[in-house]
């Protein structure tokens, strides 16, 4: 039996070293590092390392497939080109060296990309390393040293635009966190999640010990891959491609905002049937090629026959083909029974994208009621690209901007600048007509998925603490104290949400209940009567709910709106004055008049005394009578008195105590609970106690004024 030699079989032959790559494709060590970043063939590490262990391993069938790429040849021939241009410059024949450069051999990794990259899925999936490498360049400046070329950062500039104008339009943006080495942006492109790092707007260093020859290897292959997945994404969302340039902007140099993407004029549908036609004419080509080699006369006739009868057969087998599939979705086909389709529509996973479309759907249309002014010292593109995505409209410092900083659409204005500042950034009386943040409340609104209150990012205020939206906290093990409060708004923001959009659904069903019925025309009076009263009663129910929403904007508690109820209840409820009624009282009182005249007339010749007694009885009544008039005034002041607006020191109080709450145990909330509620029962005592004693100096009033009335009858009756 012959004996294998060592390394020609088995596991250890299927890999080669390195050195022996080289040998046998025949390239530098340079070449073959570009044509494995350009191909994706990654070292390998095998279990038995017949060569050593301080050896590079490729697999043989990456090596294979490898020696077939037509790039080898055009890496060949560009090095025959460097080799005669240097020596035409060394010879100082320079028509010779302006020849070779017109004629220097090019390429293109179109077909690389093709090949990595079938579908736009599979290209998105990959997309996060070159978003980040791109936008890396980007930033960095121009160095001859570093073989960084200007052509290179003025391509990654140009598609790392696009890309993000074509977030901005398809709303994709999802989450933002701020960090030290730049903003981490995430956006959601057809169900595949695209994370990358666009730095902060700083001037770059170029580290020494970085190899830019490498990375500039990734990035021409990035650049192809990028401009590829832009142009899928535009045909795919039914844009133009490129995005038209507004030169005005560019000149302003505010990145993405520059570019303006429009819909195709066919449209996406369009296009889908202009596919269709395309398919049916080359079914028609074939056709015609299968059926234009038949002859003529007696041959022609026979086979347009026997075309009928395959026509006719042709049908029968579709017929029974019909048949047998119908018994086969009957009975269950080959591949088992037939799939129900309730049981997709009830299950968990249907919910979960249901709830995720939802969500997405919800933050579209985030900043949609928002017009959003930034200022010159905060970051322009993570901003605008989060504000647009959300469906805001945004204006900034400079030229360029949409609308000015006067403008009075505009809701709210970004600083990032101490309060003392304010005044050289606007007027106060356009800052008092919008709301005046930070930038990091549009972020952490962004990542939480509804509008968080303004007053903790209020300038010149601690902000509270940016947590990353790429950490799952429960995981981790770590729940901090602003995540639980985050989670407590945005609970109670779905939860008013939700009220209102059932309100919504109750108004459309009432509504279409009344277009039904007039339609009919069929009932009664009775019955249209009653869906007034039930819609009148719906209607006012949803304006005391969003009066109620309004007054928790606001910051007003429960108990404050339930002490305006119930003093609104407690009112006297005052009799309607009509025309009669008052026509009743004026003709009692001419009665009097002339009652009160006649006894007088018929005791001219009476005693002094009795018309002393007389008067001074009036007198008294009419004391009385004002008395009583300015108690029920004071009385009626005192219950319409309007509540007392809070000021803002108390609002954000009462914020924080809200705050603190939300943050304690289910144990401590009820001791809280149970200390408030004794508190308010000592108030409401002490209020009663007062009540009481008011009442009594009323009374004990009251009866002095009528013992100094009583007094001054006697001295006039003495006096007469």
């Amino acid at each position: 039996m012959k004996k294998v030699k060592k390394g020609t079989k088995g596991e250890a032959a299927a890999y080669l070293t390195r050195a022996e790559v080289l040998r046998k494709l025949q390239v530098s060590l340079a070449d073959f590092r570009k044509l494995c970043i350009l191909k994706g063939i990654y070292p390998r590490d095998p279990k038995k390392k017949r060569k050593g262990r301080d050896k590079t391993y490729y697999h043989r069938k990456d090596i294979l497939f490898l020696s077939h790429e037509p790039l080898i040849d055009k890496l060949r021939e560009q090095k025959v080109f460097q080799r005669k241009y240097k020596k035409a410059l060394g010879r100082k024949q320079q028509s010779k060296a302006k020849d070779l450069v017109s004629r220097k051999p090019k390429y293109t990794l179109h077909h690389l990309v093709k090949e990595r990259y079938p579908t736009l899925v599979d290209a998105l999936r990959d997309l996060d390393d070159a978003l980040s490498t791109v936008s890396v360049f980007a930033a960095l400046p121009v160095r001859d040293d570093k073989e960084i070329p200007s052509e290179c950062i003025r391509e990654s500039t140009r598609l790392l635009n696009e890309f993000h104008a074509l977030v901005a339009r398809a709303g994709a943006m999802r989450r933002v966190f701020v960090s030290v080495k730049g903003y981490y942006l995430q956006a959601e492109l057809l169900g595949q999640a695209v994370t990358w790092l666009l730095p902060h707007q700083f001037p770059q260093d170029t580290p020494p010990e970085v190899d830019f020859r490498v990375l500039m290897s990734f990035l021409e292959f990035y650049l192809t891959m990028l401009k590829a997945v832009n142009f899928k994404l535009c045909l795919e969302k039914g844009y133009t491609y490129p995005p038209t340039l507004v030169k005005r902007r560019a000149k302003a140099g505010v990145g993405f905002l520059a570019y303006h993407i429009t819909m195709t004029a066919d449209g996406k549908g369009n296009r889908q049937q202009q596919q269709q036609q395309q398919e049916e004419g080359e079914e028609e080509e074939e056709e015609g090629a299968r059926g234009g080699g038949g002859g003529e006369g007696s041959q022609g006739k026979r086979i347009e026959g026997m075309g009928g009868r395959l026509d006719d057969l042709a049908e029968g087998d579709k017929e029974e083909g019909e048949e047998g599939q119908e018994d086969a979705d009957e009975e269950g086909g080959p591949d088992g029974p037939a799939v129900d389709t309730k049981d997709f529509e009830d299950s968990t996973i249907l919910q979960e994208i249901k709830e995720k479309e939802a969500a997405a759907a919800h933050v579209k249309k985030l900043f949609a009621q928002l017009v959003l002014f930034l200022n010159r010292e905060v970051p322009l593109q993570p901003l605008a690209l989060a504000v647009l995505s959300c469906g805001g409209r945004v204006g900034w410092q400079g030229e360029g901007s949409p609308f000015g900083e006067a403008d009075p659409a505009i809701t709210h204005q970004i600083v990032d600048r101490p309060p003392e500042a304010l005044r050289l950034c606007a007027p106060e009386e356009l800052l008092r007509c919008r709301e005046v943040v930070q930038p990091q409340w549009v972020f952490d609104s962004l990542n939480s998925g509804v509008l968080l209150p303004i007053q903790p990012y209020k300038p010149g205020k601690t902000l509270p603490p940016h947590l990353s939206p790429f950490v799952d906290d429960v995981r981790e093990g770590y729940v901090p104290k602003q995540r639980e409060l985050l989670d407590a708004i945005i609970k109670e923001r779905q939860r008013q949400s939700k009220l209102i959009d059932e309100n919504e659904g109750d108004e459309r069903r009432v509504v279409g209940e009344d277009d039904e019925l007039e339609g009919e025309g069929s009932s009664g009076d009775e019955e249209e009567e009653e869906d007034e009263m039930t819609r009148q009663e719906r209607l006012a129910k949803e304006v005391h709910f969003m009066s109620e929403l309004d007054m928790e904007a606001k910051g007003t508690s429960y108990s404050a709106r339930a002490d305006t109820s119930a003093k609104a209840k407690k009112k006297p409820n005052k009799k309607p004055t009509t025309a009669a009624n008052e026509a009743d009282d004026d003709q009692q009182e001419k009665e009097q008049q002339q009652g009160s005249s006649r006894k007088r007339k018929a005791t001219v010749d009476h005693e002094p005394e009795q018309e002393a007694q007389e008067a001074d009885e009036e007198a008294e009544e009419a004391e009385e009578v004002d008395e009583v008039e300015v108690e029920v005034e004071e009385e009626e002041e005192e219950e319409e008195a309007p509540p007392k607006t809070k000021s803002k020191r108390e609002l954000r109080e009462e914020e924080e105590r809200e705050r603190a709450k939300a943050l304690l145990s289910k144990k401590r909330r009820r001791l809280l609970h149970r200390i408030e509620y004794t508190e308010k029962s000592k108030q409401e005592a002490a209020a009663k106690l007062k009540a009481k004693r008011a009442a009594i100096d009323k009374a004990n009033k009251r009866q002095d004024k009528n013992k100094q009335n009583s007094s001054r009858g006697k001295v006039r009756r003495d006096a007469i």
